[in-house]
């Protein structure tokens, strides 16, 4: 088709046509060395221009298999677009990618993109207007935006700002998530010993209204699968300080857990557990083993009222808290049978309103032993049918089993005296407290 150039109302303006390879099916070219004048697209080698609805002012297309639709080439753009209202640039594909870069020097950039506006944005819709780069999808499972380094090093996404470097957010879901196949998903590092490396901080102000057991409304909430591994682990490397600080207004730090140790404190060379409390430096709530030495530097204070000790009892299973106990011939114990029984150890421990404050030789795993009250304060079966009990009198063993009676032989008495009255009881059986002291 020869080439043609005029002016018409239904046909191309310019049509040229070349077979050539080496050459182009149009060439403009301006050979002026002095900058553009008088504003508009002056100094243009080739300018297009339209007033049509949606068209453009310069189309370009390549039919063939391989190869761009429009070539720029420039000292400072290959090519540059520029709009008052609209996108200075905008791309589209239906099977592609809608915009690529590429820079072949390592100190270039493959995409820049630079907002230079210096005030606030003014229009509030919620959109996050004035950014360097916009990136949105509506593919699901896809990134608004994506980055990647495919060198040995290097990061994909590096963000740097006044406020925060990289930020994200999401009105349902995750802020900004991350994930690793080989190494840490997150990794915070702070140059500043006034700084946090990592900083998370839960705003809402009222209660978690989901009950589904989860920890809702934690400022920080570690989970692992790792076995053997914990879900939040922090380590200070310096000389002072501590591995994890916790702040609360009821506990610093808690811990649960449903079938092991809720905290599990553990120091090779030092102490494994350090408490200080205005009040109490410890609460124990429940009860409390100890397989090492218990030593302390100041004075022990027990809210029970005797100082027993656990031993065999025949017939355990028919001993009740309050009986007097004497030794049986196999060395165990078996309620007190006579009267004045020089064998008399004690009374059991339990009954009334007083318990145990100390229990000696006790083994869990034996079930036919009972603590046995040696010194302290204990209720105890008296008979005082043998004689009336007054306050203070000293008490031995009576013919009655497991009963005491009030000592009225002063020769028999001496070594058989269990302790003294500390209630009265005029006649008959009953349980009084009594203050244990073997005579």
């Amino acid at each position: 088709m020869p080439g043609r150039f005029g002016t018409t109302n239904n046909e191309d303006g310019v049509i040229a046509s070349t077979k050539a390879s080496d050459h182009v099916g149009v060439f403009g070219s301006n050979e002026s060395t002095a900058p553009p004048a008088g504003g508009g697209a002056g100094g243009a080698g080739v300018f297009g221009l339209t007033v049509s609805p949606g068209a453009s002012g310069v189309f370009g297309a390549n039919n063939s298999t391989k190869g761009v639709g429009v070539q720029g080439n420039g000292p400072e753009a290959g090519v540059s677009g520029f709009s008052e209202q609209g996108a200075g640039v905008r791309a589209h594909s239906s099977h592609a990618n809608a915009v690529e870069g590429f820079a072949h020097d390592a100190n270039g950039t493959a995409m820049l993109a630079i907002n230079n506006a210096t005030t606030a944005p003014t229009i509030n819709d919620g959109s996050p207007r004035g950014s360097g780069v916009l990136g949105v999808t509506t593919v699901p499972g896809a990134s608004g935006v994506l980055g990647a380094n495919n060198s040995a090093k290097g990061v994909g996404v590096q963000g740097n700002g006044p406020e925060a470097g990289i930020s994200g957010f999401s009105e349902q879901g995750a802020g900004v998530r991350a994930h690793s196949n080989h190494a840490n998903a997150v990794e915070g590092f702070a140059h500043d010993a006034n700084g946090t490396a990592m900083l998370a901080i839960n705003n809402a102000t009222t209660a978690p209204t989901i009950n589904d057991g989860s920890p809702r409304g934690s400022g920080v909430l570690g989970v692992t699968t790792v076995p053997g591994a914990s879900g939040v682990f922090g380590a200070n490397n310096s000389a002072k300080g501590a591995g994890v600080h916790g702040n609360g207004p009821e506990v610093g730090v808690g811990g649960f857990s449903e079938g092991g140790k809720g905290v599990l404190a553990q120091s090779k060379t030092g102490i494994g557990i350090l408490a200080q409390g205005g009040g109490l430096a410890g609460r124990f709530e429940g009860n409390v083993h100890v397989t090492g030495n218990l030593t302390s530097d100041g004075d022990i204070f027990l809210s029970h009222a005797d100082c027993a000790e656990d031993f065999d009892i025949f017939e355990a299973d028919t001993i009740e808290p309050g009986t007097v106990m004497s030794f049986h011939e196999d060395g165990s114990l078996q309620q007190s049978q006579y009267a004045y029984d020089k064998r008399v150890v004690g009374v059991v421990s339990g009954a009334g309103n007083y318990k145990p404050g100390i229990i000696l030789d006790k083994q869990q795993e034996r079930m036919n032993r009972k603590p046995v009250a040696l010194m302290g304060k204990v209720y105890c079966k008296v008979d005082a049918d043998y004689a009336p009990v007054e306050i203070g009198d000293l008490l031995t063993t009576s013919a009655t089993p497991g009963h005491a009676m009030k000592a009225t032989d002063p020769f028999k008495a001496f070594g058989t005296v269990i302790g003294k009255a500390m209630h009265p009881l005029k006649e008959g059986k009953g349980l009084i407290p009594i203050l244990v002291a073997l005579q």
